[in-house]
C-alpha cells in the first residue's frame, strides 16, 4: 500500500505548481490546476491552439534556443509525497526505513541526485546542465513520506525539470524498496 500523491514544483515565484502523480502500475499526469484544465478544454473546443515552446510553427518538435538568455543563478524546489500504509510507516525509526533491500531513504536520496544529473538523457528536449547543487531531503509525517528536492545551477535555463525528476525518482525508489 504505497503510492505517490503529488510532485510540486517551485521555481522561485513563491507558489507551487502541483503535478499529481499516482503510482500503482501506471503514472497519470494531471493539469496543474482546475483553471488550467478549464482553459485547456476551452481551447480544444473553441479551436484555439496554444503555442508550446517545444513545438515549431509547422508542428515539429524542437529544442528551445536559450543562447540569447543571460547566465544567471537559477533554483528550483520540487516535492513528492509518498503515502505508505501503517505497517510500513511503523517501521520508520530515526528518520529512516530499513527493509530487506537496505536503507530506503539513503537509497532514494542517491537515486534522486543521480536522476537530476541525468535529466537531459531522460527528457528529450531538456538542455544538459552542469548542476551546481542538488539536495534531496526526506522526512516522514502522519503516514506520508515527504521528498523535497532543491536544485541550483548557474546557466541560461531553469532547473525545474531536474528538481521534478529528482523528486519523482526518489519517490519511485521509495515505492520500489517498500513493495
Amino acid at each position: 500500500d504505497v503510492w505517490c500523491e503529488q510532485v510540486r514544483h517551485d521555481s522561485g515565484s513563491g507558489g507551487f505548481n502541483t503535478y499529481h502523480i499516482h503510482y500503482f502500475y501506471f503514472i497519470t499526469l494531471k493539469l496543474r490546476s482546475h483553471e488550467q484544465a478549464c482553459e485547456y478544454i476551452m481551447q480544444q473546443h473553441m479551436g484555439e491552439t496554444k503555442q508550446f515552446t517545444h513545438v515549431d510553427a509547422t508542428g515539429n518538435p524542437r529544442m528551445v534556443d536559450v543562447s540569447h538568455k543571460a547566465v544567471t543563478r537559477r533554483t528550483a524546489h520540487a516535492q513528492a509525497v509518498v503515502h505508505v500504509g501503517g505497517k510500513i510507516y511503523k517501521q520508520i525509526t530515526n528518520n529512516d526505513l530499513i527493509t530487506k533491500k537496505g536503507s530506503v531513504f539513503h537509497t532514494a536520496i542517491i537515486a534522486g541526485v543521480m536522476a537530476a544529473k541525468k535529466t537531459s538523457e531522460l527528457i528529450p528536449f531538456c538542455h544538459p546542465l552542469s548542476i551546481d547543487d542538488c539536495q534531496v531531503n526526506i522526512t516522514a509525517h502522519k503516514g506520508k513520506i515527504y521528498i523535497d528536492t532543491h536544485v541550483h545551477v548557474t546557466g541560461r535555463t531553469g532547473v525545474e525539470m531536474e528538481a521534478l525528476t529528482a523528486a519523482t525518482t526518489a519517490a519511485l525508489t521509495v515505492y520500489d524498496m517498500c513493495k
